[in-house]
């Protein structure tokens, strides 16, 4: 029987075969598959980084609205069309830009290193890795609406405790928790808004007590107040939804599958 030459599943039985045809073969596939790998990373940051950048800020404003922090050179955008003033600054877009590529990024990588695992307990995102736009919108809105409450019920809870934790405390803190569950309850997921919420208030104690470039109205530590880890941990999961679907979409765009 005559030698062929087999390339990706493709039997050619004219040429005979030939070591470095096929070497050369799995180089040149190995280049595109980097290439591409690349082309996706680049895109999905540059996705996240725009959505962080754009919605960020617009959060953010809830806070400085309801007078719960205010910045020491602030700039002012007028929104006269839905009656709000926007109290933001120039760093603003870029680091919650910055928040989005991390975890736009690190959710649908994690996904896929956490499928590759023989324990699939808790490994696969509530919505799936591919949310339709329908959860992945819900997400980011119910978040946003913990984000103003964060802000407009600052003042009335104040005051109020409850077994000597604070009200707002506990109202965020169950908030994020169910947000969780529901959008995400997975141990990626879960190492992720951990790390959000640890990190997050961390790098404000840096920006306020380093850099004074804002600062809350009513601080309870070392600048920040104590609610805001629970903001923070419910963010995760919608900017990661939000991931989850630019990767996917890009990927079925790639290779033209379904997930």
């Amino acid at each position: 029987m005559d030698e062929t030459s087999v390339l990706g599943g493709f039997v050619d039985p004219i040429k005979p075969f030939s070591p470095k045809k096929v070497l050369r073969f799995e180089k040149q596939s190995l280049l595109v598959v980097v290439s591409e790998t690349r082309a996706l990373i680049a895109k999905q940051t540059a996705l996240s980084f725009a959505s962080g950048a754009l919605l960020g800020p617009v959060c953010d404003g809830f806070h400085s609205s309801h007078d719960v922090l205010h910045y020491k050179d602030p700039v002012l955008i007028q929104l006269d069309w839905i009656g709000y003033s926007l109290e933001t600054c120039w760093w603003v877009p870029v680091l919650f830009g910055v928040a989005g590529v991390i975890l736009g990024v690190s959710h649908p990588l994690l996904d896929e290193w956490r499928a590759g695992k023989p324990n699939q307990q808790f490994a696969r995102p509530s919505g799936g890795y591919d949310p339709n736009w329908a959860l992945v919108l819900t997400c980011i809105g119910l978040f946003c609406l913990q984000y103003y409450l964060s802000g407009a019920l600052e003042s009335p809870l104040a005051s109020q405790t409850v077994l000597g934790v604070h009200s707002l405390d506990l109202v965020l803190f169950v908030y994020a928790v169910h947000h969780f569950l529901v959008f995400d309850c997975t141990i990626q997921g879960l190492f992720m808004a951990s790390a959000t919420a640890v990190c997050g208030p961390l790098i404000e104690i840096m920006l306020i007590n380093q850099f004074d470039l804002y600062e809350y109205s009513n601080p309870d530590f070392l600048g920040i107040p104590s609610w805001i880890p629970w903001v923070y941990f419910c963010g995760a999961p919608a900017v990661g939804n939000l991931g989850r679907k630019f990767w996917t979409d890009q990927l079925k765009e790639c290779s033209g599958k379904t997930f």
